[in-house]
């Protein structure tokens, strides 16, 4: 226990804690064992970060089997039983064939399809244990290499998060090592003899087209590693969207994403719907209106919240209308707790949608 590099990672792990609120009294925390050494050090630190923080969490280390017959788990269940903890072993056995059937040609096997997988078997399994945390192995490399596949590859700033709340699941899922530095990990489990294992199947691997200097050089790696967590100095121009509606052009909508914009509105005091789009409505700059939306499936758009005057609403309701048919067809609009003078006024009629008894105003585009 006086091991240097594993005091530091204990670090590392209280550092996340202390910021993100990652482990608490009386939480129930599954850690699922799979894929390498990460997972080792994973259960190694929280086990003794909660003797070091005095925290009384419960620990549930997991193995999946996910049909793949060179996957054993005797290591894992003997490391377990050595902090006098108890493997469960849960039969996925669905994940390998699925993999296998959307497996490309001559290609490896979907990581991301492998990672949805894992998710939804870890559901089921946090569930039956009574557990509201599952604690993933992730680290400070992993978040880097996200953030710039994500820029390179999909246009967006966007990684992983030290904590992520599974809405429809009501779980929370935990990345105590996102503090920690892979290298970390592979000197501790090194040192303190953790055994040797890698998963041997064969995943693709997130094609890196990051400069060699952001994962070597000190400097520059702890710079990333301010910059993730830097709230106060974030600044990029999509916080000053703003754009015209077609139809009146003295009429804008600006998209809220700052918490200075939310002081503006009403939205802050009604819970959030998953996927909500805010907007507010400005007339020569000056607040008129807000609206909300959000996709209810693919190709059905529901506007929950309305507030302002009819003559305002409408301008703002068609330009949205407008700009998300541009990008989807076909869409059914549907309009939620709305005076009829707006809906008819807008081109809504009421009808009742298929599956349901009750009429709504509906508008169909495409």
């Amino acid at each position: 226990m006086a091991n240097l590099t594993f005091r530091n990672v204990l670090s590392c792990v209280r550092n996340a804690d202390s910021s993100y609120a990652l482990m608490e009294e009386s939480d129930r925390i599954v850690v699922p064992l799979f894929g390498d050494r990460d997972c080792f050090g994973l259960l190694y630190a929280l086990f003794y970060y909660r003797r070091y923080r005095q925290k009384n969490y419960r620990l549930f280390p997991v193995f999946l089997d996910v049909g793949y017959s060179k996957e054993d788990p005797a290591c894992w269940e003997k490391f377990a039983m050595d902090l006098g903890l108890s493997l469960t072993v849960v039969d996925a056995k669905f994940i390998y064939p699925t993999l296998l059937s959307r497996q490309k040609e001559r290609k490896k096997l979907s990581r991301s399809l492998y990672s949805k997988l894992l998710k939804s078997a870890l559901k089921d399994v946090a569930h039956s244990l009574k557990a509201n945390k599952i604690a993933f192995p992730s680290t400070h490399d992993e978040a880097v290499r996200t953030l710039f596949f994500n820029l390179f590859e999909n246009g967006k700033f966007a990684t992983i998060t030290p904590k992520l709340h599974w809405e429809g699941a009501n779980i929370d899922l935990i990345r105590p090592l996102i503090l920690c530095e892979r290298r970390q990990l592979e000197t501790m489990a090194e040192e303190l003899s953790f055994p040797h294992y890698e998963s041997s199947l064969p995943l693709s691997e997130m094609e890196s087209k990051i400069p060699a200097i952001l994962l070597q050089d000190e400097k520059v790696r702890k710079s990333l590693k301010k910059a993730l967590s830097n709230a106060e100095e974030f600044e990029l121009y999509f916080e000053t969207l703003e754009f015209f509606c077609e139809n009146d052009p003295s009429y804008t909508l600006k998209p809220v994403y700052s918490a200075k914009d939310m002081r503006l509105t009403h939205f802050a005091s009604r819970k959030e719907k998953e996927g909500e789009k805010d907007f507010l409505l400005l007339k020569h700059q000056r607040k008129v209106g807000e609206i909300a939306y959000r996709f209810c499936s693919r190709h059905r758009v529901e506007f929950f919240y309305l507030e302002g005057k009819d003559d305002d609403l409408c301008v703002g309701l068609k330009e949205l209308m407008d700009r998300l048919s541009q990008e989807r067809i076909p869409l059914t609009f549907r309009l939620l707790n709305v005076r009829k003078s707006l809906a008819l006024r807008c081109g809504f009629s009421k009808k009742k949608e298929y599956g349901s008894t009750q009429e709504r105003y509906l508008l169909k585009r495409g």
